[in-house]
């Protein structure tokens, strides 16, 4: 079936007028009904009801028309694609990342992706979430690396995760809980824990919340800090527990122990989002290299983590 057929019925479609669609597609009437009349016998189907005044379109000829409109836009972005690729495509596109959460591996593949594009501005924006979720907001930048605690708009953002990234629990080795190989939620219920600062980190405050909440624990917030640093001091001290994901976890206070935590929704994912109605031809490419890049991913930690959670989840 010729691409040219969908084209033709698509315009026809549109103006329900063989006349017009004819002038339209540059070709004469008769021309245009034979080739109709020939894409209607290919498809074993009637797609449109004639008579001397007007053309309407059956209920099969509506579903065509949308599923033709929809193969030509993904057709025409395709090709626009492989010629920006072919000629040399130029821009800048602006990056913001969770440094912690993905900066080794955003490291590692805009090498690769500069190698294919040489001639692409990529400008860096790293920060804390509060501030990440700002930049994206407000179109500061264009695409971010950023957890699922920030709840990105459907209607507004494109969402692609990539890894997932579990939660565990930083604790004094004098506490009763450094003895255990894991934690679940209903473990630390009533638990005094030092939290980031509601205002601040407020997606943050209300993920924690909900997660206790769905498992039907007290989450007791005793202690609000404003950065990770001030609340290991304070998890140092025995003043509390921290609930925080893996990639945030690292320390190096040896007072300070990290637990894993097992069960359902004990995990954040990490995802890349970008603004639907962003026209920066450069966004689907980026996205589209990132997507192709998910090998070097097994590397990762999240995988490393999978294998030892459900060893510790049999223990």
């Amino acid at each position: 079936m010729q691409l040219q057929l969908f084209y033709e019925y698509v315009e026809l479609s549109k103006c329900l007028n063989f006349s017009k669609a004819a002038a339209n597609l540059s070709l004469t009437q008769p021309v245009l009904s034979r080739h109709i009349s020939e894409l209607e016998k290919q498809l074993g189907a009637q797609l449109l009801v004639r008579d001397t005044r007007n053309v309407q379109l059956t209920e099969m000829g509506r579903i065509f028309a949308e599923g033709s409109r929809l193969m030509i836009e993904r057709y025409e972005e395709t090709l626009e694609r492989i010629q920006s690729a072919t000629t040399g495509i130029i821009g800048t596109l602006s990056i913001g990342y969770l440094h912690y959460a993905v900066g080794g591996l955003l490291s590692e593949f805009v090498l690769y992706f500069l190698n294919q594009y040489p001639k692409i501005h990529l400008e860096y924006f790293a920060s804390e979430l509060p501030e990440l979720v700002y930049n994206l907001d407000n179109d500061v930048v264009e695409i971010g690396f950023t957890t699922s605690i920030f709840k990105a708009n459907r209607a507004i953002y494109a969402t692609y995760p990539f890894f997932e990234d579990p939660l565990c629990v930083l604790i004094s080795p004098m506490h009763p809980f450094s003895k255990n190989k894991c934690l679940a939620i209903k473990d630390l219920s009533g638990e005094p824990i030092i939290s980031l600062s509601r205002d601040y980190y407020p997606e943050t405050d209300l993920y924690l919340r909900n997660l206790f909440s769905y498992n039907d624990s007290d989450y007791n917030c005793t202690i609000e800090v404003a950065n990770i640093k001030s609340a290991l001091l304070y998890v140092a001290s025995g003043r509390g527990i921290m609930v925080i994901p893996d990639h945030l976890a690292k320390t190096e206070y040896p007072n300070v122990v990290k637990k894993q935590l097992s069960g359902p929704d004990c995990s954040l994912f990490i995802n890349m989002v970008h603004k639907k109605d962003n026209n920066n031809p450069l966004i689907p490419i980026f996205v589209d290299y990132f997507q192709g890049f998910a090998e070097l991913l097994e590397d990762m930690n999240p995988i490393v983590y999978k294998k030892e959670k459900r060893k510790c989840d049999s223990v």
